[in-house]
């Protein structure tokens, strides 16, 4: 899923896309990867990788963030991973959840978040 929020006011313009990588099983596991992956293969500047942490609703969301810079376009970009209520912005991580979910047969749905 992907969308797109735009404030187009005279004084200020600025966008939120948020994306939602929804994959059904392991099959699918490589395709959620680091931002730091697709933005340096389309020759975007990246700045050093931070980790966060932002509560919303007694919720805890740990989550990756890098500045990206493109000519004169500049992005922050948010992400982070989940697996059931376990929510990571480390891939790896994420990944050796849903192998192990899949070796003791659990679900192994999982989602990436960028916004």
């Amino acid at each position: 899923m992907l969308n797109t929020l735009i404030n187009e006011c005279a004084e200020q313009y600025w966008q939120i896309t948020l994306y939602i990588g929804f994959y059904y099983s392991v099959d699918k596991v490589s395709a959620a990867h680091s931002p730091l992956v697709s933005f340096h293969g389309q020759g975007w500047i990246i700045s050093e990788l931070e980790y966060k942490q932002l509560t919303v609703a007694n919720h805890e969301i740990n989550y990756a963030q890098i500045e990206v810079i493109l000519g004169d376009h500049k992005e922050l970009v948010r992400n982070w991973y989940q697996f059931y209520n376990d929510i990571t912005p480390h891939v790896y991580r994420n990944k050796i959840n849903i192998l192990y979910n899949k070796m003791v047969n659990v679900n192994q749905q999982h989602t990436f978040i960028r916004i």
